[in-house]
């Protein structure tokens, strides 16, 4: 009894999802270094090494909503223990984690569909309407200036989608007006400090996860 009441605190711990996000995303940092340098080494003809680049990019937001939907949803309806060592209560009319999503889709007039969770709008509006506790913590973390998330989401919609219209965000948001257009040459672009720029999303989003369950 003593090890399952052990486990079920480490469990409903929003620390414990923040470092397994942090284990994803610099896993993903070394899997995306390690394909630059050996597009670069092969002088960017190896197709293999710039499609897997790409698909670790697509990796990288899909770990972030992720991260984001599971923040809300526990902090909804798991009475989970934050950075603080503070137990938040539950939302209104939340018990169970299987209920928040039924009481967050009755919220909305017109939306069929679960928030985007890796919109920071969308998730913050999301944590809003259920009411949760740790709703202050939540939005300025997830609505912080420097995160890099719209970067990310609008190179991550170029890499699925591929058409006219998500390669003219790309271009606007990078401000490139000619040259190839590869997502992971923009991704591994070198920044101040000499690290690429995928490096330095993942150093962001690290500190910002750390920022939302304080």
């Amino acid at each position: 009894m003593r090890l399952r009441h052990k486990l079920k605190m480490i469990t409903n711990s929003l620390p414990s999802i923040q470092r397994r996000l942090e284990r994803e995303l610099w896993k993903y940092a070394d899997l995306f270094t390690n394909c630059c340098k050996n597009w670069e080494k092969s002088r960017r003809t190896s197709g293999n090494d710039r499609i897997l680049g790409d698909f670790t990019i697509v990796l990288l937001h899909d770990s972030w909503a992720r991260f984001c939907r599971s923040l809300v949803l526990m902090s909804a309806a798991c009475n989970p223990i934050t950075l603080s060592g503070v137990r938040l209560t539950r939302a209104p009319g939340i018990q169970r984690i299987d209920q928040v999503i039924p009481h967050l889709m009755s919220q909305y007039r017109r939306r069929r569909n679960e928030p985007r969770w890796g919109d920071a709008r969308d998730c913050i509006d999301a944590a809003g309407r259920l009411g949760i506790q740790n709703l202050a913590a939540v939005t300025d973390a997830i609505g912080s200036s420097s995160s890099p998330v719209e970067e990310i989401r609008c190179l991550r919609n170029f890499i699925v989608h591929k058409n006219r219209e998500t390669a003219l965000s790309v271009r606007q948001q990078y401000s490139m007006r000619r040259g190839d257009l590869y997502a992971v040459t923009i991704a591994g672009d070198f920044q101040s400090g000499g690290i690429r720029l995928f490096q330095l999303w993942t150093r962001e989003l690290v500190n910002i996860s750390m920022a939302s369950i304080r």
